[in-house]
């Protein structure tokens, strides 16, 4: 069996060969619990066992890596190289136009759908409704419903309040916000924010068997926005993979801790296909821990 590259045999051979045709990149180490999850894109390599250079350390043998056993990311789906990187859509749209070319409307209308299912499951498993209880002003969602809820969320997120009832029921005349109440009143945002859904809950595989996601709960909208990512935009000839974290402290069972990341040591990482040269992301995948896939070629090779 042949050994796997080290990066100082890497580093040796770009400083001790003037060949231009070789372009790969380099992973940064992870610090979880995987220890060679540097990722490898294969282009033009030798066939495995053949040496292609030498360096001060050992030999460096290329080897065939078969990642064919689990997820990884398919490079043959990026849009072919014309020459130059570029955007696919037409440069002068506003900020609103250009965000629904990766959240399209079928994300309101599915997210429309699942919600009133997930509605519909509650209010049936409630057999004594409280006479005040907000469920009895419960109606069915839709997706311009859903679109302007997207909108106030990201509202919220730019206006501080003390409260979420404020941003509804504030009437000061200083700190006062009337967009908000002009879209919901209180009562019909938190009913929507209670039943909000992306999957049916009936149709996910029970954990321990086989099948089963631990982002089933999300999976349609990932599926759906990584693909938009890769319809827009084509790549330059320098493609990265490497991680990412999304900072977060609540619970979750695939949460990881990374203490040598200086803004983010708790949260979600994630691995991501990006050109070099400007950093836009091609595609994502959610780290969730350990796979059980029978291969000795380490987490790189099944990203």
């Amino acid at each position: 069996m042949t050994s796997p590259l080290l990066e100082d045999d890497i580093l040796n051979f770009l400083e001790t060969n003037d060949d231009s045709d070789l372009d790969f990149e380099l992973s940064s180490n992870d610090e979880s619990d995987d220890s060679d999850d540097g990722a490898i894109i294969e282009e033009n390599i030798p066939a495995a066992g053949t040496s292609s250079c030498s360096g001060s350390h050992k030999d460096i043998t290329w080897r065939t890596v078969n990642v064919s056993d689990g997820p990884h990311f398919k490079l043959d789906s990026i849009a072919q190289y014309s020459g130059q990187s570029c955007i696919k859509f037409p440069k002068h749209l506003t900020p609103t136009e250009t965000f629904h070319l990766y959240f399209p409307e079928e994300i309101y209308e599915h997210v429309a759908e699942q919600s009133n299912i997930y509605a519909l499951q509650c209010v049936d498993a409630t057999y004594d409704i409280p006479k005040r209880s907000r469920l009895h002003k419960l109606e069915e969602f839709t997706a311009n419903q859903i679109q302007a809820f997207v909108a106030a969320q990201i509202g919220m997120g730019l206006t501080k309040k003390p409260a979420e009832d404020s941003f509804f029921q504030d009437s000061f005349w200083l700190t006062k916000t009337p967009g908000f109440s002009r879209i919901f009143n209180r009562d019909s945002y938190q009913l929507l924010k209670t039943f909000l859904h992306f999957n049916d809950n009936a149709k996910q595989i029970p954990k321990g068997q086989v099948g089963y996601d631990k982002l089933f709960k999300i999976r349609p909208l990932l599926d759906i926005t990584s693909e938009k990512y890769m319809e827009s935009y084509t790549p330059g000839t320098a493609i990265a993979i490497d991680k990412s974290m999304v900072k977060f402290k609540g619970r979750l069972s695939f949460k990881q801790y990374l203490p040598s990341k200086p803004s983010s040591k708790w949260g979600i990482k994630v691995w991501s296909m990006c050109d070099s040269s400007n950093g836009f992301m091609l595609k994502f995948r959610i780290y969730t821990g350990k796979e059980t896939i029978n291969t000795d070629d380490g987490l790189g090779a099944r990203v």
